[in-house]
Formats: C-alpha cells, sequence, structure tokens
C-alpha cells in the first residue's frame, strides 16, 4: 500500500506570516516568547553544547518528559471502521510509550487520553483538526486524528511555528505550544489500526510502525534516505522505510536521538581531525558512546553509529556500524526562508562514503561490519576493526600517523586522557574493561570508584566480609571489600542499613567530596562561587572549588568557568582526576 506522508509547515508558516503578520503583531509576539524563554538568540547553534543541531531548544521542546496527546475519531460519512477514541488510546498506550521509553532512554513519553466526546463528524483532516479545536483540553501537546475508513494518507506535523529573522531562528508559536494554536498533530486512515480478520483479536496493528514514523515527524526527525529524499529506502531507521519489518522492530538513528535529546554530550565523540583515535560505540540501550562525529570543512559531517539486534532494533537487516551525511548547506536544506537545515529540512543521507559515488545495488552499503571502512575528506580513513559483545571499536586517521608499538589498551589511541590511562594503569589502579580495553567513554560506576581510590591510596580492601554494612552491597560480591574499606576511611558517609548503589554511575560533584576525603592535600575552601554552575551555597561546593586550587580538575568549560556537577564522570576523565592527584601531592 502506498503511503502520502506530508511532514513540513515551515513554508507554509512563512507564507501565513508574510500575508497576515504585521510588524506590531511579530513585535509582540517576539517580546512574549523572549520572555517565555522560546528564542535562540544571535547564533542559531548555540543552545547544542556541540554546534551540531540548530534550535535544540526548539528540538527537544516537546521530546523530553512527558508529552500530552489528546486521541480522536474523525467519523466521514463513509466511514465503516470499527474504532474508537478510547480503544486507539489502549493500542497506542502499549505499543508506543514502550517502544519511546526504549529509544529516547527513559526521556520521552507520550501520554494519551481520549477526547471528549473522543467522535468528531468530519469529511476530511482539516475539518476534522478545526472542529475539535472546540474540544480540546487546554494543556494538550498534540492531538491524533484517525478516520474510521482506509484511507493512504498519513501525516505527522511538529507544530509550532519556526521562521529565522536577523540572524536569529525563533519559536513563533503565535498564541502558545498547546493544541490548536500549535497546530501539532498525527493524522491517519483507521486502517493502520485494524487487524485483519486472521489475526487474533489484540495482534499487533500491521501497520504501527508507519505511525512511530509520523509521531517521530511530530518529535522534528525528518526522513533519512540513500538516493532521494522523497524515497523510502533506508531499512535501518523507522523514519524511512518504516514498513521494513513488522509491528516496532527498527529504532531510528543517532542524530534523530541527539537531536531530541536522548543522547548526552558526554555520549558523543568528535575526531579532532587529525592523529589516530580509537572510539568503543555502543548501541542504543547500553551505556557508552552513542555517536561519531566526523566534522567537514565544506559544510556538513558524518555521523556512526552502532546498531544490533536488541530492544526494538530487533528486525535490523543488518548489525554494525551505520554512518550518515548530515548536510548543513542552505541551499541543500529546501525550505524556503529558513536559513539552517531545521528539523524536518535536515537532509540525512546513508552513506558509505560521501567522497565517492553511491552504491545504488546495496541498500546496507552504509553499515560496516568487522574490517570495512572507508576514506574520506582530507584523507581521513574509517574502519570497524574490532567488535567486543555488543560494542565495535571503530578506528579514525588522517593517514600522517606513524605506527607506534601496540600499548595494552586498544581503545584509547589519541584520546587526550591516554597518557594518564597508562599512568594509572600501570600503578595497577586500573585493569582495563576487558580483553585489552579500558572503555574510556563509558560512566565509571560508584563501586569502580571505591576500587579505583583504594589502589590509588595504597589502601588494602576488606579480606572477609560476612555482611556489608550497605543494604545493598552483597557480600561475596568483588567490589565489597573497596567499598567497606571506603567507609572504614571515612570517604563515604555510613549509615546502618543505607544504600551505597554501586551500580550508579558517579557524579562529578560526588567525585569532588570523596576526592577531597580521600587526599589530604586536597582541601575543602570556603566557597566563593568561582563555577558558574556551583553556587556557594550548595553542600559540595568548597569540594568542588578545593579540587579546583588542587590542581585535580579544570571544570567542564574554561569560558565561563563550569564545572558540571551533576555530569557522570567517565572513565577516561577519572584516570586523570587521580593521576594529577598522584601527581600533585606533596611529597614527605
Amino acid at each position: 500500500m502506498s503511503i502520502m506522508r506530508y511532514s513540513d509547515n515551515v513554508a507554509w508558516a512563512m507564507k501565513w506570516l508574510r500575508h497576515r503578520g504585521t510588524a506590531l503583531g511579530l513585535l509582540v509576539v517576539a517580546t512574549i516568547l523572549f520572555f517565555a524563554g522560546f528564542v535562540v538568540a544571535n547564533d542559531e547553534y548555540q543552545a547544542d553544547p556541540l554546534g551540531l543541531i540548530p534550535g535544540y531548544d526548539l528540538t527537544t521542546h516537546y521530546s523530553l518528559g512527558d508529552d500530552l496527546w489528546e486521541v480522536w475519531v474523525c467519523d466521514s460519512p463513509d466511514g465503516d471502521l470499527d474504532i474508537s477514541a478510547p480503544g486507539l488510546v489502549e493500542v497506542l498506550k502499549s505499543e508506543l510509550v514502550p517502544y519511546f521509553d526504549w529509544l529516547s532512554g527513559g526521556r520521552y513519553r507520550p501520554v494519551f487520553n481520549a477526547g471528549d466526546p473522543g467522535v468528531i463528524a468530519a469529511t476530511g483532516f482539516t475539518p476534522c483538526l478545526d472542529a475539535i479545536a472546540d474540544h480540546v483540553e487546554s494543556a494538550t501537546e498534540g492531538v491524533v486524528t484517525i478516520a474510521d475508513q482506509e484511507t493512504t494518507f498519513a501525516r505527522g506535523d511538529p507544530g509550532g511555528l519556526v521562521r529565522y529573522r536577523s540572524g536569529e531562528l525563533e519559536w513563533l508559536a503565535l498564541r502558545g505550544t498547546s493544541f490548536p494554536d500549535n497546530g501539532r498533530s498525527v493524522n491517519a486512515g483507521g486502517n493502520l489500526f485494524s487487524a485483519p480478520s486472521d489475526q487474533a483479536e489484540g495482534a499487533t496493528p500491521p501497520q504501527i510502525s508507519i505511525i512511530a514514523h509520523e509521531f517521530g515527524h511530530a518529535l522534528w526527525f525528518p526522513h533519512s534516505y540513500r538516493i532521494d529524499p522523497g524515497e523510502y529506502d533506508n531499512p535501518m531507521d523507522i523514519m524511512s522505510d518504516a514498513e521494513a519489518a513488522p509491528g516496532l522492530q527498527i529504532g531510528t538513528i543517532a542524530i534523530n536521538r541527539y537531536a531530541a535529546g536522548w543522547i548526552d554530550q558526554d555520549e558523543v565523540e568528535v575526531y579532532p581531525g587529525e592523529g589516530k583515535s580509537r572510539y568503543v560505540l555502543a548501541p542504543p540501550g547500553d551505556d557508552g558512546t552513542q555517536m561519531l562525529v566526523l566534522r567537514s570543512s565544506e559544510g556538513g559531517f558524518m555521523t556512526l553509529g552502532a546498531r544490533v539486534r536488541k530492544g526494538y532494533d530487533t528486525g535490523l537487516p543488518k548489525e554494525g556500524v551505520e554512518s550518515y551525511f548530515i548536510d548543513t548547506v542552505t541551499p541543500h536544506c529546501g525550505q524556503g526562508d529558513l536559513p539552517p537545515c531545521f528539523g524536518l529540512s535536515r537532509p540525512t543521507r546513508a552513506v558509505h562514503n560521501p567522497t565517492v559515488p553511491l552504491d545504488f545495488d546495496d541498500e546496507l552499503a552504509h553499515v560496516m561490519g568487522v574490517g570495512d571502512g572507508f576514506t574520506t575528506w582530507n584523507n581521513v580513513s574509517v574502519t570497524v576493526v574490532e567488535r567486543s559483545g555488543d560494542d565495535f571499536i571503530v578506528e579514525v586517521t588522517d593517514g600522517s600517523v606513524q605506527e607506534a608499538p601496540e600499548d595494552r589498551f586498544s581503545d584509547d589511541d589519541g584520546n587526550v586522557h591516554e597518557a594518564n590511562i597508562e599512568v594509572i594503569a600501570e600503578l595497577g589502579i586500573t585493569r582495563g574493561c576487558g580483553e585489552g580495553l579500558y572503555c574510556p567513554s563509558r560512566s565509571v560506576k560508584r563501586a569502580e570508584m571505591a576500587a579505583f581510590l583504594i589502589r590509588a591510596l595504597g589502601e588494602t580492601p576488606q579480606e572477609v566480609v560476612a555482611a556489608s554494612r550497605f543494604s545493598d552491597v552483597p557480600s561475596g560480591i568483588w567490589y565489597v571489600g573497596h567499598v567497606e574499606r571506603l567507609a572504614d576511611l571515612g570517604i563515604t558517609n555510613v549509615e546502618s542499613g543505607s544504600a551505597f548503589r554501586p551500580d550508579d554511575a558517579l557524579t562529578r560533584l560526588e567525585m569532588a567530596v570523596w576526592m577531597s576525603r580521600a587526599f589530604d592535600f586536597i582541601n575543602e575552601v570556603t566557597p566563593e562561587g568561582v563555577f558558574t554552575d556551583v553556587p556557594a551555597a550548595e553542600w559540595y561546593a568548597g569540594a568542588a572549588e578545593g579540587l579546583l586550587a588542587a590542581g585535580v580538575t579544570r571544570g567542564c568549560s574554561a569560558d565561563p568557568l563550569a564545572y558540571c556537577p551533576h555530569d557522570p564522570v567517565r572513565r577516561d576523565q577519572m584516570a586523570s582526576f587521580i593521576a594529577r592527584a598522584l601527581t600533585n601531592q606533596p611529597r614527605p
């Protein structure tokens, strides 16, 4: 069945503003939205810490936290499908909520409620949406309208009007960011929800993937493609060939998840453009680097991400490292008056190598297995060198690197913390993460930090622990002696029966407190608020500023000086923190 999808209302928004907008009206809107926090000032990329996504605060507006939807049935005169708003709600809850929970890592949750009365008599989707506008709850952020007839029409609209003016990308929600003012909707024929008669009652709707695709558009996800932006020819992405696998067995690519705020900055690696570096790419749902970026001086960048058959990716036609070229050259965006390649107009092309002709015959040429690779701009070569479990190790080099003798870890070459990783390995503080790997981009777990500190201090873990003082530390587990010794030394606060949270990621604020208690020369100071994101009144401020004074940390950014206290500490960063502590402490 052919499905028509209409996704981008940007051109319509510009036309509306040209014909109906007034200088006074736009001034009022701009003033209101400035104080509401919906304006990206001066630089359309400034909200994105990596400078990859224009209007990042706009593309993440609906995709973080609860997203409130009302579900309606459009009752057409010739419609005869037996569907109801409450029934549709149950399908959406059972199918899409867990799908997006997995895809977002728990950061996004669509909330579905049936409209009241739930059925609107209408001869088309536009009249249906117009009629619904008088009934929706005020907090509703989008509506789902399903026709009670078979139709090939399906559309996802992100809502909100965006324009570019005087070098600024602005969110023009006009009268708000809720429906009907934002115009945000997902619309489709009821046949996408009606299971064939030969399926058991309650069977998975055969085309729920198309509904998920349209919800992707409502989150500003564009199509990805291989040959033509209008073709659905990438079976690795729900935003392309949504019908490649039945049900929901395909997720979406890393750049979409990053644009939605579902991938953190510390889960992204950016190749510096020179030298040799190795990166461990983890698939969706796992800890570790989710996206590798190769920048181009000619406009645009490439992204690489790992995909394996698990979670909601079980229908992948191939496992490996997929690569995409994200075009940022304005004339290629195809969006008229809006210069940045924003949202649905972001060209996302599946490529094996952007500098050579496309292989028209191989629809999976952009998915690399071990041993596959290519050479791209400025003689930069990319090779998938190894698979470790579900992770893939990718080596990137500019071709000018002279091969050096192999060191103990294969995944830290070129890492800025490599020398310090070697230091703590030589001292026996770390043993890596297995099979010659250090896993530099993974977060340090609290149990791992206990072991790091006990070894760095030259202490001996308790050898026999009948029962841990912590309620969540089992006796006999490998780290119990380290955790207990850490408590003996007063580095962690202990209450009888309290939880240690051994598998939680250690945050930078916790690291500062532990390090200041572990090393005598790192003293908590009277805080002065030197970090822009650590108020002097915070309980950990003295430890964070003491770490700076001791030369152990340099903060997470220099201008302005920030500490990022709630960010997890990565294993490569922890190597430098410990190595600096051991180097900077006074000798007896």
